[in-house]
Order: structure tokens, then sequence, then C-alpha cells
């Protein structure tokens, strides 16, 4: 059966902020892969370039998960220098970490009742967060709709509409374009072409259909 547009979206939110979240060996598995590919199909998404570098990543089998975690490490973890700091603060503000961004992402977190993991240690505007929020979101919007009550499907849309525009959409491509600079394997760049690809489409679905 196949998954509505809003499902489809949530499950590739999710699949995404897998991918930027500290690396695990399910990242490496085939079946995450498939799944990725699969979604993006499904939303007739035109990302065919970076999912055929995937293809190629996880076909050649070329890096494994310790070459992944010292990249992700190098990119956005430091110590000694961060090429790319994943947090909406650094590339909107000044300031760097725990900014102005970051308060504003929390207020809209509690508004919403979502809650990030305590355990990672990491500040609110962290992209995967962020991009984990819009997956709570949408599937709030299904859940919603499977239950026919339109008034707060409205609201559920408009709170992902606003999330992209205040939040996201506000950093995402630079984001990527110092991924696509500083990543030495094809992986984070290939992820984070479908991140913004995959919030600007829906950005516009969502505007469509108000």
């Amino acid at each position: 059966m196949a998954l509505s547009s809003v499902q489809a979206y949530s499950e590739l939110y999710k699949a995404l902020s897998l991918a930027l979240y500290r690396p695990d060996e399910d990242l490496l598995s085939p079946g995450y892969f498939q799944t990725l590919r699969a979604l993006v199909s499904q939303l007739g998404l035109p990302l065919a370039g970076p999912i055929e570098e995937l293809d190629n990543f996880y076909g050649c089998q070329t890096a494994g998960l310790p070459d992944l975690e010292i990249e992700y490490s190098r990119l956005f973890v430091g110590p000694f220098s961060l090429p790319v700091p994943p947090y909406e603060s650094c590339f909107r503000e000044k300031g760097g970490v725990m900014g102005e961004s970051t308060i504003a992402v929390s207020k809209f977190y509690q508004q919403t009742g979502f809650e990030v993991d305590s355990d990672l240690k990491e500040p609110p505007d962290h992209i995967a967060f962020e991009i984990d929020f819009l997956a709570e979101l949408c599937n709030l919007e299904n859940k919603l709709a499977e239950q026919e009550i339109d008034k707060f499907k409205a609201v559920a849309k408009e709170r992902q509409k606003e999330f992209l525009q205040k939040h996201l959409l506000a950093w995402a491509e630079a984001f990527q374009e110092a991924v696509q600079r500083e990543a030495a394997l094809i992986f984070y760049p290939a992820i984070t072409k479908i991140m913004v690809e995959t919030a600007k489409t829906h950005f516009q679905s969502l505007n469509s259909a108000s």
C-alpha cells in the first residue's frame, strides 16, 4: 500500500535526520538506501544526481562505518576546527552557537510538544533535530487526517510552513553548500542535496494547497 504524500514526507525526513545524527550501522544497511530511494521516487523529487551518487557509494562499499564516523566528526564535531557547524545559529548569526535562532527553535518545539533527545547533548537548532521535528509535524498531520480532524490538520500544515520558512529553509542551502565544499566522501553532499530539495518541494506543496 502506497503512503500518502504527507506520510512519505514524514518518513523521508526521518531517514534524512538519521543520516545527520552520528552515523551507526543502520545508516550503511542496504535497506536504508532502498527506503530513501523509494520515498524520493514516490514524491517525484528531481534528485537523480544525488541518488546515483548514493547508489555508487552503497554499491562500491569503499567506505565503512569508521570512515563515516571520521567524516562526520571532521565536518560537524571538531574538536580542533569545525568546517560545517550543524547549527542554524552559526549560519544566521555572528555570535555562533546558542543564539537567538536557537531560542526561537526551542520555543517552536515547546509549543508543539516536541522534545529533543537530551542524551545527544546538542543545541535544539542542530540540523538533525530540525529535520526530525518536520517528520513529527508531518506525522501529526497524517494522524489528524486519519481521524478527520480537519481544523487541527490545517494547523499542523501551517506549523510546517512556518517552520520551513522561518528556520530550515533560511539556512539549509548555505549548510549544503558548506558540506559540498568541505566533504571528502560523497555521502554527506548527496544527503544534504536531498534534504534541501525535499524541504523546498514540501514548502511549495504546502503553499499550493493553501
